[in-house]
């Protein structure tokens, strides 16, 4: 399941690439896609027991940071790099997750895990340079910037979901986080954006916008 979500994942890059040929920013086009999502989670995440106040506290926080910062900072790098070199940026999160909990809660470190690390890094080092070399290195810079702090704010997310997911269910977890965080996406488009904006798009980014929701979202997230 986590490799079949890995490859619908990676489906997200190339639909988003595609996407801003036509004339449409970030915000906009990451509102629309959770949009679309939004009633299969709704439907998914409130099934089950009442949740407790603590929860819905920490369902809040985990959803601003992992649905709708983390994707945000994506989709600002995607718009500077390109989508193969975002995808391998995006997936040093399994690394970030280790360091992190070794780092912050202590959490074991094994020593055959570190030469798979260098690997992950040095894989990234290597796909760089020819981006950095051929086109505007600032701006690839800077989309690699984006991408991984979007990498570091989704590993803390799968960091502070675990406890909450074993309770609760990975799906429905992953469901009520991304309906908090289509919430933040919205309201924050409503203040900086024309109220009507997302009426007024090409055809073309409805229909791309729909498969990139339901094949490159709702799929893949409850897969993984």
């Amino acid at each position: 399941m986590a490799a079949a979500a890995a490859s619908a994942f990676a489906a997200k890059s190339v639909l988003v690439k595609q996407i801003f040929q036509y004339p449409v920013d970030p915000l906009s086009l990451l509102s629309l896609r959770m949009l679309l999502a939004l009633p299969f989670f709704l439907w998914i995440g409130f099934r089950g027991a009442p949740l407790s106040a603590r929860d819905k506290i920490r369902l809040l926080l985990l959803g601003g940071l992992g649905y709708y910062l983390s994707s945000l900072l994506d989709f600002k790098g995607l718009q500077l790099i390109s989508a193969g070199l975002e995808r391998l940026v995006l997936f040093t999160h399994p690394s970030l997750v280790v360091l992190l909990g070794w780092l912050l809660w202590k959490e074991p470190l094994p020593a055959k895990i570190l030469p798979s690390l260098g690997i992950t890094w040095l894989g990234v080092g290597l796909a760089m340079g020819p981006e950095v070399h051929w086109g505007d290195s600032m701006q690839v810079m800077q989309g690699i910037g984006f991408v991984l702090a979007s990498a570091f704010t989704y590993a803390l997310y799968l960091l502070k979901a675990g406890e909450l997911m074993v309770r609760l269910g990975g799906q429905r977890v992953s469901a009520l986080a991304t309906s908090v965080g289509t919430g933040f996406l919205l309201i924050h488009l409503f203040l900086t954006h024309p109220a009507d904006t997302l009426l007024h798009l090409p055809l073309p980014v409805y229909l791309l916008c729909t498969l990139l929701s339901l094949g490159a979202t709702v799929l893949p997230i409850l897969l993984l």
